[in-house]
């Protein structure tokens, strides 16, 4: 009788590891997909991120080169002014020289890196939830994808 006791108890021993053993491989099966999720979270804002840096760019290319026409063409308007004799007309080759051509070009990836970096200051649990809120915000926009949150790991 105390054999038998002793078995079931090594038998119910050894179930309850295997129970926690499997709860363990599926904990660690959902957080590498979390990590890999995130992986691709973090590589989609990063190719979203590119045609924005590409117009700002072309947008400040814009403003350098109509900045740098006002600039010859005012130095040309000095340079026949000193040579006509005419020093009264200098005040008035370029009337609107105070205010800029264009206005400046506004950068939307500075405001986007701006909040990256308040983020990455943040203990790693709050950042991995703005990371998690990101994919499920970036998986929600795609229909190949269910609309249903995740569950967060559970174990049986």
């Amino acid at each position: 009788m105390v054999v038998l006791i002793v078995l079931l108890a090594v038998a119910a021993a050894l179930l309850f590891f295997v129970i926690g053993l499997y709860n363990r491989l599926v904990a660690l099966k959902h957080r590498v997909a979390t990590a890999w999720s995130n992986i691709d979270v973090l590589l989609k804002q990063r190719h979203d991120e590119l045609p924005k840096l590409v117009e700002t760019c072309r947008q400040y290319m814009k403003f350098e080169r109509e900045t740098l026409e006002r600039v010859i063409a005012a130095r040309g308007a000095v340079q026949s002014a000193r040579e006509a004799g005419d020093l009264a007309a200098l005040g008035t080759i370029c009337p609107d020289w105070t205010r800029p051509a264009s206005p400046r070009p506004r950068s939307r990836i500075a405001a986007s890196s701006t909040t990256r970096r308040s983020t990455s200051t943040t203990r790693p649990s709050s950042s991995s939830r703005a990371i998690s809120s990101r994919r499920r915000s970036a998986s929600s926009s795609h229909s190949c994808c269910s609309s249903t949150p995740r569950r967060s790991r559970t174990s049986t």
